[in-house]
Order: C-alpha cells, then structure tokens, then sequence
C-alpha cells in the first residue's frame, strides 16, 4: 500500500526519539545512530539484505520500466510493488536512483550502514514535505498532522487570502516548519539534515531537453492521440499503485475530457489485489491548459501581476532554511511573461496551497488523493507543444 505516511526524525537523545516515535505510534520503525524512519498507518519495506529500509506515499508511474531497468542490470526483482521499487532505487543508486524515478509522492530510504535517510518528493512538488526543528533535533513528514503529533503548537498551511505566501518551499502556520521546495533532496543523519539538489534524469522531468521530431507537425487528431494515451498510461500506473481509484466529478471541459479519455467516467477499479481505494482529483489542474488561476490577493490590473508575483516569491522565502536555491520546476525564464506566469502560478499556488490542502485534508482522515495528470510526463508534453495548441486540438475533436 502506497498511502503509508512518512516521518523521519533525527535526535542524538535516543530517550526523545523513543518519546516521539510513542506520539507518533507507527505501524513501522527502522533505526540506525541518531535517525528513525517511521511509517504510520501503511508499510515500511526492508531489503532482502536488510541494508536498507524504505517507504513511499504515493506511486511511481514508471513502475514498468523501472523494473525493466533493474532486471537488466542483474537485480533480482522480488515483486513490483511501488514502494519496493523505489526503496530498491535509492537504497542501490543513492540520490542518482531516485533521480531517475518519474513519481508523484514521497520517498524515503535509510541506509543503515551510513546512518542516514534521504527523502524528497516528487519534482512537480504535488505531494509536500515538511521539515521542523524541535527540542534539539529534526522531524521531516508528508504532512502536518505528523508534526502535530509530536509538538503542542498546531501547524497549518496559509490562509488563502495571504497572497505574500502561497508558494512551495514556503513558511508554514508555525514557527520554524516550512515546506521543501521541489527539486531538493534532504539527506538526515548524525549531523543534521543536509539539503542537496536532485538531478532529475531527462524521463523524469516535467519539461523536454528535446522536442520529439513528430511534435513539429503535429495535428489535431495527434495531440488528441498522444495525450488519451499519456492519459491512460498514467493511470493504469496509479491502478497498479494504489488499486481502485475513485474520480472526482468534472467541473469544467478540461475535466471532463480528462474523465473521457480515461475510457471510464464512473470510479476506476483496480484489480483483484487492490490494497487500496485512492481519489483521483481534478481539482486545480484546469491551469495546464486554462487561464492562471490568480490568488485573492493579486492586483486586478495585468500590468501589475507579474511584479507582485515576484515580491510575492522574495516575501514568501525570506528566512527560509539555508537550502540549496531553485526555481520553480518548469524553465520559465525563455516564456513570454503570460506563459511564465502560468508556469509560476500552477506551482506557487495551485500545486503549493490549493493542492496541499486537499493533501493535508486527505492525510488527516487516512485517505490518499493523485493526479495523474500531472504525471511529468503529460505536464512536459504540454509545455513543448503549448497550452493553446493543445488545448485548440482537444476542442477541435469535440
């Protein structure tokens, strides 16, 4: 099951890492020195050599070839789970591994032999992970009801009227807990927690370095093609992950042609191991080929938007953490501004608060929510064709 909740806590006291783990009352612990992972509410995997123990909320849509990758290189493929696959990535590849993951969720892996966790989310940064510092030591975890668990003070996202922050890697509602910012991967040992940059593999991006050549003259009834396909690719990832997979109902055409494509409007089941019921939400993912989606708190002129979104992102990672600095997933440095725009909104602001509060929402009540339409793959296709050109094809099939 892939909707195991995560936390890594590290503390050179171990009688306040007994403490924790008591609050936290997980259904898996491995430990290693100064360092726990722990797993609430789903499974903590080891490796056959017990070198390594890992766990994953949320799934890989790679799973095929991420098999197909290791059994080429002589790797003794026990199962296909999800969460086993991508344990035995990163505990065989270290950072490299998890690079080459194409995901949507979190993932952490200690070794035991260095005594250390790495962790990161997925590179779209539609699953969060958050980090705190507490009574001396460190707690990182897939949401903050975890953290919650562990401390007095009660920790929530911004409001949606604060405009200033509605970016990922930002401030959370509590002092010292701040969200990681995509693209980073947090290494937890004796030492502390270490924050490097991921280097994705090209596969496992949400942009393309190089323009498929049958992009270039790409028609209609193509796009369209291209895009069920991705679609439904996506999807039986997320059945093979998950189970069954209950849709939210379509609120505009986007939506809805989402909901056709997947041949399927009704819930999706999944077969007949299916360890699990997972929701597949539309919600907030009409920017991949609509309008922005502007916060309350934006200026109404056009003119003065981009400026304050820039001040928005400058506000919002005043005294962050002393992470490595990144952008925002997507390259938006060569896009018109409109278009970049876009590309800092879907990030910002529906991946980085309107989507981590459904996230939030669904991790207190046990549930676990995906979008498979934001799997890299479709998001990078729709970025090297353009929303309007997509979106043209889908209108012209209707």
């Amino acid at each position: 099951m892939s909707g195991t909740r995560i936390a890594v806590l590290r503390h050179h006291d171990a009688e306040v890492l007994d403490r924790w783990l008591e609050r936290l009352d997980p259904s898996g612990v491995a430990r290693a020195g100064d360092v726990a992972l722990a797993t609430v509410g789903g499974h903590l995997l080891e490796t056959t050599d017990g070198r390594a123990a890992g766990a994953l909320r949320g799934l890989l849509f790679d799973d095929l070839q991420t098999s197909a990758w290791l059994t080429e290189r002589g790797h003794d493929i026990s199962d296909e789970r999800h969460d086993r696959l991508a344990g035995d990535m990163v505990a065989r590849f270290g950072p490299a591994g998890l690079g080459r993951l194409r995901m949507q969720g979190v993932l952490a892996c200690l070794l035991r032999g260095q005594g250390v966790v790495g962790l990161a989310s997925d590179v779209l940064g539609v699953a969060p992970l958050y980090v705190t510092h507490l009574d001396g030591g460190e707690v990182l975890a897939s949401d903050l009801d975890l953290l919650n668990r562990l401390d007095a003070g009660e920790r929530g996202l911004p409001g949606a009227a604060e405009g200033a922050r509605p970016w990922a890697g930002v401030q959370t509602g509590a002092v010292d807990t701040w969200r990681v910012p995509a693209g980073l991967v947090a290494m937890v040992g004796r030492g502390g927690v270490r924050f490097e940059r991921l280097v994705r593999e090209p596969d496992a991006a949400p942009w393309l370095r190089h323009r498929p050549a049958w992009m270039d003259s790409a028609d209609g009834p193509t796009i369209r093609k291209w895009l069920t396909e991705a679609l439904q690719g996506a999807l039986a990832a997320a059945r093979r992950g998950l189970g069954t997979l209950v849709p939210d109902a379509a609120a505009d055409d986007w939506q809805a042609w989402l909901l056709a494509a997947a041949g399927q409007p009704t819930p999706l089941t999944g077969g007949e191991d299916a360890a699990s019921t997972a929701r597949w939400s539309l919600a907030g993912t009409s920017g991949l080929l609509g309008s922005p989606m502007w916060p309350p708190a934006a200026p109404r002129r056009a003119t003065e938007r981009l400026e304050w979104l820039r001040s928005a992102r400058t506000a919002a990672m005043t005294g962050a953490p002393a992470w490595p600095d990144v952008d925002v997933p997507e390259p938006a440095a060569r896009l018109s501004e409109e278009r970049a725009a876009a590309v800092w909104l879907r990030h910002g602001w529906t991946i980085g608060l309107r989507i981590a509060r459904e996230q939030e929402e669904a991790a207190a009540t046990g549930g676990m929510i995906v979008w498979p339409q934001l799997d890299p793959a479709i998001v990078a296709g729709v970025g090297a064709l353009g929303p309007a050109v997509v979106g043209a094809a889908l209108v012209a099939g209707e």
